[in-house]
C-alpha cells in the first residue's frame, strides 16, 4: 500500500489522495515512480529467494475504470524479467462500483493481461462472496473485519467458509491484517496458509525485507531433510 508522508497532514493512505492525483493526471507518473522502486526489489527477491515471490498493490476500485494509468507500470515489468502474474491488484472501495460497466471492463482487461486480483472487502453482509466466480479474480482475501473477531465461533465459521470457497474456485486464500498469535493459530488450525499482518512483520524497508527473506529462506533450507 502506497503511503504519502504529507508535510502537514502526516501519513496519508491512498483513499485520501488517489482521487486528487487522478484528477491532476498524475496517475501514470505515480505508477511509473512506483515501478522504478518496487520492481528491481521484486526481481531480486524472485531470483535470490523464491520465484513465487509477488507484489500486491492495494488500489481504489474506481481506478479500474481507467486502467491505462497502470501502463507505465506494465511497460516496466519486462525490463526486469517480470510478467503481470507477479503482481496482485487488491481492489478497495464501494462494492457498488462492481456493477459499473467501466470498472468491470477495466478489471477484466487487467486480469486478461495476467495480473492477479482480489477484493479487499465483500460489501454489506459479504454479499459479493456469492458473485466471486463471476468476477475477474484469482484469489480470495479474508478481510480484517473477520480476522479481528477471532476466535469467536462465528468468525471461525466465516474463515472456514471462505477457505472452502477459495478451494472450490481454485483460488489462493490469504488472511489480511493478522496481528496476534491467537489469530494466527486460529487461521492455521482452519487450514489457512497465506497471511499478512503485524503478527508476522511490521512494515520494512527494502533492505530489511531482503535480509529477512534471505534469513527465512536459509532457515527453510536448513530445516528440510535435504538441508541436513
Amino acid at each position: 500500500m502506497i503511503r504519502w508522508q504529507h508535510p502537514r497532514y502526516g501519513v496519508l493512505l491512498p483513499e485520501r489522495f488517489m482521487d486528487a492525483l487522478m484528477s491532476c493526471q498524475l496517475g501514470p507518473a505515480l505508477f511509473g515512480w512506483l515501478a522504478e522502486r518496487a520492481l528491481p526489489l521484486l526481481q531480486r527477491l524472485r531470483n535470490e529467494v523464491t520465484p513465487d515471490f509477488s507484489l500486491s498493490l492495494a488500489l481504489p476500485l474506481s481506478l479500474a475504470a481507467n486502467e491505462a494509468v497502470l501502463a507505465p507500470f506494465t511497460q516496466q515489468l519486462s525490463q526486469y524479467g517480470l510478467t503481470p502474474a507477479a503482481i496482485a491488484l487488491i481492489w478497495q472501495g464501494s462494492d457498488d462500483l462492481l456493477s459499473d460497466p467501466a470498472c468491470l471492463a477495466g478489471m477484466h482487461t487487467l486480469r486478461e493481461q495476467g495480473y492477479g486480483a482480489a477484493l479487499a472487502e465483500y460489501g454489506e453482509g459479504y454479499r459479493q462472496l456469492a458473485a466471486l466466480n463471476q468476477l475477474p479474480l484469482d484469489r480470495v482475501h479474508i478481510p480484517p473485519g473477520v480476522i479481528g473477531l477471532l476466535p469467536h465461533p462465528d468468525a471461525m465459521v466465516m474463515v472456514q467458509l471462505m477457505l472452502r470457497l477459495a478451494d472450490k474456485l481454485a483460488m489462493r486464500c490469504c488472511a489480511q491484517r493478522v496481528d496476534s498469535v491467537q489469530q494466527f493459530e486460529c487461521l492455521s488450525a482452519a487450514g489457512c496458509r497465506d497471511f499478512q499482518g503485524a503478527y508476522l512483520f511490521h512494515p520494512l524497508s527494502a533492505h530489511q525485507l531482503a535480509v529477512v527473506c534471505h534469513i527465512l529462506s536459509d532457515a527453510d533450507e536448513a530445516a528440510s531433510p535435504s538441508g541436513g
